[in-house]
């Protein structure tokens, strides 16, 4: 179940990844060519348009990255011995940091539409 975890996650980012690639490349010029009168409206339409798209992947990816933290059980995978009679800590991990940023990410669209 967890390889299927990390592939789902993986085909998330790997959409999001050409998604915003795409958006910086080919769409985020064409902002120049938008009058002025009009480029509030543009840039609203924009960003609700751009959630419908993104959003379900955004959400994916924060799922996926949720259920790929460790649980307790799972905590010894990722320690390293410790010396005898030395306590145990876990070793710091990325997973709550990228939960964060997607985290950080969704707020940002779902801000964006208000």
């Amino acid at each position: 179940m967890g390889f299927l975890i990390l592939l789902v996650n993986a085909a998330a980012v790997l959409f999001m990844t050409c998604f915003i690639w795409t958006m910086q490349v080919v769409h985020s010029p064409l902002f120049d060519r938008v009058g002025e009168d009009a480029l509030s409206r543009y840039e609203t339409d924009h960003s609700r348009l751009f959630f419908r798209v993104a959003g379900p992947a955004i959400l994916l990816t924060l799922l996926a990255a949720v259920l790929l933290l460790p649980g307790d059980d799972d905590r010894h995978r990722y320690r390293s011995r410790p010396s005898p009679g030395e306590p145990w800590t876990p070793a710091p991990t990325t997973d709550k940091l990228y939960a964060q940023g997607c985290y950080v990410q969704l707020t940002n669209c779902l801000h964006s539409l208000v």
